[in-house]
């Protein structure tokens, strides 16, 4: 089974193919509208499931009906009930299944190289802040790094991982980084990592799950085209269109500028969750830690909740609640205004339940079936995914053996049928993928 660490070991790296649907029954959950208001606690709803043997996955976001992020709540503080029957803890192994198991948070960072940051002495303290930023982002929150300046796309340092050691190992290696185009292509870069989204959303199966993280870096404007209307060809983008892009898109963005050559009102523009203004390089550890705790902050509130249902069979009505701190009316139960509401069937159901299988089926329901975590993607053609994919350790940073682990597939079962990999232009059954790649 899949974890969470390992998960992002293929987004840096594979070409996914999907088809069929999990093993054993799932039943998607219809939602009930409600629309809580007064001092309340509001639920967005994002997914949840039903599924045998008698399994229940909740996805959701939490926040007060001010809008304020909740965050920080354990499984003691949520109170189900079936039917508007409590459902004992006890006796559901209510859980609060960690947020990178059920959720595929990442961050790209794209960092400015061109020849002013090069050039100074900026570049060691831009590599210790960067490395700073990443020993602050959670378990299994992957991240890419990119480096720009100004070619038309990003050169890519190290793809989607979680591998705190490996990303700093990349970073330190950027001391000896050599320019290419001294331009600065800045929305360019932007525009990339826009793109990213989509890309990654698309190897899920609920997009509503991936939340995308895009922090940028540089100590100037967009030499390349910047100020220019019209177009400037693939690869580049002008202000207008890439602030326009960045105001679309779904992904949080956060820009950091350093120095005297950067553009304030731009950098607000582009920095819609958060930007930061700095005049030296002394200043940046500081800064990007700050960023790196509101990307933390910004996912603290999203809760996956597993539990086992006693029923087993028929059409129910799921509610959950949040306990409040005290109730100075002595009600009990003592809950917060506001619920979760769900339908859910649990036809076929019998009594199985496991704790880590809960996590484990979070994880899951994540991921598209079919996985194909041996196909490796170029690392110089990420714009578009290559047709092709190499089954290379250079690519990943991963040695033989971790690679063989996830591209064994065997775990999947036997609904692969007509599942389709492509490896250096040859293609080959899912199922057999695992002996072809070493």
């Amino acid at each position: 089974m899949m974890n969470a660490k390992n998960r992002w070991v293929w987004l840096g790296s594979l070409l996914l193919w999907a088809c069929g649907t999990p093993t054993g029954t799932t039943n998607n959950m219809d939602v009930l509208d409600t629309s809580p208001t007064g001092d309340c606690i509001e639920f967005n709803v994002l997914n949840g499931r039903s599924e045998a043997p008698n399994h229940i996955h909740l996805y959701f976001g939490l926040h007060t009906c001010e809008g304020e992020p909740i965050s920080g709540l354990d499984a003691t503080d949520f109170m189900v009930f079936e039917d508007h029957v409590p459902v004992l803890q006890s006796e559901s192994v209510l859980s609060r299944i960690p947020t990178t198991s059920g959720f595929a948070l990442y961050t790209i960072l794209l960092l400015d190289v061109s020849g002013s940051i090069l050039e100074s002495d900026d570049l060691s303290e831009l590599q210790s802040a960067v490395k700073d930023y990443i020993d602050r982002a959670e378990d299994g929150h992957a991240i890419s790094i990119g480096i720009f300046d100004g070619r038309p796309n990003p050169e890519i340092v190290l793809l989607y991982s979680d591998d705190k050691a490996a990303l700093k190992r990349k970073v330190d290696g950027l001391t000896d980084y050599e320019l290419v185009d001294s331009s600065t292509n800045l929305n360019g870069a932007i525009m990339y990592g826009l793109n990213q989204h989509s890309i990654v959303s698309e190897l899920f199966v609920d997009p509503s799950l991936v939340v995308g993280n895009l922090v940028v870096f540089t100590d100037g404007t967009d030499l390349a085209c910047g100020n220019v209307t019209t177009s400037c060809g693939d690869g580049y983008s002008n202000n207008t269109a890439t602030i326009a892009a960045v105001q679309q898109s779904p992904m949080r963005v956060f820009s950091i500028g350093m120095g005297q050559e950067t553009d304030p009102e731009y950098l607000e523009s582009i920095g819609k969750d958060g930007h930061i203004l700095v005049d030296s390089g002394a200043e940046l550890g500081g800064v990007f830690a700050e960023v790196a705790d509101m990307v933390n902050a910004a996912s603290a509130n999203l809760y996956v909740l597993g539990y086992c249902t006693p029923k087993r069979g028929g059409e129910h009505q799921l509610s959950v609640r949040v306990h409040k701190d005290d109730c100075a009316d002595g009600a009990d139960p003592c809950l917060e205004t506001g619920s979760l509401d769900f339908n859910f069937s649990a036809d076929g159901f019998y009594d199985d339940c496991d704790e880590e299988l809960l996590r484990e089926e979070a994880e899951l329901f994540l991921e598209k079936n079919c996985l194909q975590f041996c196909a490796f993607l170029n690392a110089t053609d990420l714009f578009n995914i290559p047709e092709h994919a190499l089954c290379l350790t250079e690519q990943t940073g991963l040695d033989a053996d971790d690679l063989l682990d996830v591209c064994d597939v065997a775990s999947w079962g036997n609904d692969c049928d007509g599942c389709i990999v492509k490896l250096n232009g040859t293609e080959f059954q899912c199922g057999i993928v695992h002996q072809q790649c070493f």
